[in-house]
C-alpha cells in the first residue's frame, strides 16, 4: 500500500512539467493566457517551479500585464536567486514599464513567508531605466563569473544594451555609450567564440552598432570581420532551416555575407 501510494506520488510530482511544457507550446502559439493558465497549474503542483514561474511572468509581459509579470519573476528569484534569466526578463519588464506599481510585487511575500527577501522591499522598487539596471546589477551578486560564467556574460550584456537605450534619449549620450561598451567587452570575456558562439555574435552586433554610433569605424570594422568568420563557420554546422534562422537572427553578418 505505502509503495503503491509512493508511485503516485510521483506521477502527480512528474505532472509539473508536463504543464509547463504545454504552457511553452502554447507561448510559441501566442496562447499566452492559454499558457499562463498551465502555468498556474504547474506551479499548484510544484511551488517551488521556478521555470514554470518565469515562463508565467514572460507570458504576463507578452499581455502587457507587467505588475503580474515582475510578481512572477520575483517569485522565480525567491526560489532560484542565481536564474539570471529571471534577473534579465525583470529588468526588461522594468524598463518597459513607466506605469508599473511596485506594490503589486507584495505577494512574493505572502507565498514565501519563511524566506529572506532577495529583491528588494517591494515598495522600493524602481522602474524604468534605474530599475531596470538595478535588476541587473543585483543578479550579478547571485551569477558570480567563476560560478555562473553563463549568467554573468549575458548580465553585462544586459547591462551595456541598457546603457545604449537610455543613450539614446540623452543629449550627453557618449557617456552612456562608451559604459555600453566596457559592459560588452566585460560580456565578451565570457562570452568566447569557443564556449557560446551564438551569444558572442549577438554581443558584437551590439558592439559593432555602438561603435559605428560614436564614430569608431576602425574598430567596428575589426569586429565585423571577426564576426563575419564566426557566423560563416557557424552557417556551415546548421540545417537548412537552422541557417534560415540564423540569419534572421543576425541580420547584420548576413547582409555583410551578402556583400561579401
Amino acid at each position: 500500500m505505502g509503495s503503491s501510494c509512493s508511485n503516485c506520488q510521483r506521477r502527480i510530482i512528474g505532472f509539473h512539467d508536463a504543464w509547463n511544457n504545454r504552457g511553452v507550446a502554447l507561448a510559441e502559439l501566442r496562447e499566452y493566457e492559454q499558457a499562463i493558465a498551465n502555468y498556474d497549474q504547474a506551479i499548484q503542483i510544484n511551488s517551488d517551479f521556478h521555470n514554470a514561474c518565469h515562463n508565467r511572468g514572460v507570458a504576463l509581459f507578452r499581455l502587457g500585464d507587467y505588475e503580474q509579470a515582475i510578481a512572477s519573476f520575483d517569485q522565480a528569484i525567491q526560489i532560484k536567486p542565481d536564474l539570471h534569466q529571471a534577473w534579465i526578463n525583470r529588468g526588461i519588464v522594468l524598463g518597459n514599464s513607466w506605469n508599473y506599481n511596485p506594490e503589486a510585487a507584495a505577494v512574493v511575500a505572502l507565498q514565501f513567508p519563511n524566506l529572506s527577501p532577495i529583491v528588494s522591499n517591494p515598495i522600493e522598487t524602481q522602474y524604468g531605466y534605474q530599475g531596470e539596471l538595478l535588476s541587473y546589477q543585483q543578479g550579478l551578486n547571485y551569477c558570480p563569473q567563476n560560478t555562473h560564467p553563463e549568467g554573468w556574460g549575458r548580465l553585462h550584456q544586459a547591462i551595456g544594451n541598457a546603457y545604449y537605450q537610455e543613450g539614446k534619449y540623452q543629449p550627453n549620450y557618449q557617456e552612456y555609450w562608451q559604459k555600453a561598451v566596457v559592459e560588452y567587452h566585460q560580456a565578451l570575456i565570457i562570452l568566447t567564440p569557443d564556449t557560446y558562439p551564438e551569444w558572442h555574435l549577438e554581443v558584437l552586433q551590439n558592439l559593432i552598432r555602438i561603435l559605428l554610433g560614436l564614430n569608431q569605424d576602425t574598430a567596428a570594422q575589426e569586429w565585423q570581420k571577426r564576426g563575419l568568420t564566426l557566423f560563416q563557420t557557424l552557417l556551415t554546422k546548421k540545417s537548412p532551416f537552422q541557417k534560415r534562422k540564423l540569419m534572421a537572427k543576425f541580420i547584420r553578418f548576413s547582409q555583410m555575407r551578402v556583400n561579401v
